[in-house]
């Protein structure tokens, strides 16, 4: 059995830069006990996420269980930090994983994420931007790669999050590992009137899992 006291108190001194800790922790609290008891997907109702007053999300590894967690810590206001109920910790930029704690390979560093296209949103999307970046991991890979990608417009898809059908614009990443001779394709999709992901599906690297995020509540950074 899970000690929900003392995994809140584990994210809260992780959160350590927010208000109101006592508060977080009680919250926390909850999103621990419903990611552990393993309690389906139906049961995170719309009220549910919008009483929680910190923002939310799916997160799936591959094809296992989804994950539900909060927001953990904001850093500089971009860097969003997502705490799970088994310990890992995902750090996103604009929507990009950019790095991860946890893993049996781990995200160590993403270079170049100011010039990331998903910072500049849609209206740069839709001109099939090109990108570069150099990813270090914790193992296999921790020299570091140089990964280049092209983004590419997919158009409009209907996706349904809790019970709510939304419109996103769905763009695909190709990336290339040329010192690998390795591709891959990440997937993304932006609201067109927030200008932000709200779904994506993103491999961690070269032959590794991909993580697909599902945002419920959104971070503000007037809230």
């Amino acid at each position: 059995m899970v000690n929900l006291g003392k995994n809140a108190l584990l994210l809260c001194l992780i959160a350590s830069g927010l208000s109101a800790c006592s508060n977080y922790a009680r919250d926390v609290a909850d999103t621990v006990k419903l990611a552990t008891t393993g309690l389906p997907d139906a049961n995170i109702s719309p009220d549910y996420i919008k009483k929680l007053p910190y923002a939310s999300v799916y997160i799936q590894v591959d094809d296992a269980a989804k994950v539900f967690s909060v927001l953990a810590e904001v850093e500089n206001n971009k860097e969003l930090k997502w705490v799970t109920a088994d310990h890992y910790l995902l750090t996103t930029k604009n929507g990009r994983v950019i790095k991860t704690i946890g893993f049996s390979e781990d995200i160590t560093h993403t270079s170049n994420t100011d010039n990331d296209p998903l910072a500049q949103g849609i209206t740069m999307l839709n001109t099939h931007p090109k990108w570069e970046s150099t990813v270090f991991w914790s193992k296999v890979f921790k020299s570091g790669y140089k990964i280049t990608s092209e983004f590419e417009p997919e158009g409009v898809e209907q996706i349904k999050i809790l019970d709510q059908e939304k419109k996103l614009i769905r763009y695909d990443e190709h990336c290339e590992v040329a010192e690998l001779n390795y591709k891959y394709t990440n997937h993304f999709w932006l609201d067109p009137i927030t200008n932000k992901v709200v779904k994506s599906e993103q491999y961690m690297g070269p032959g590794l899992p991909v993580l697909k995020i599902t945002t419920l509540k959104q971070y503000s950074s007037g809230s």
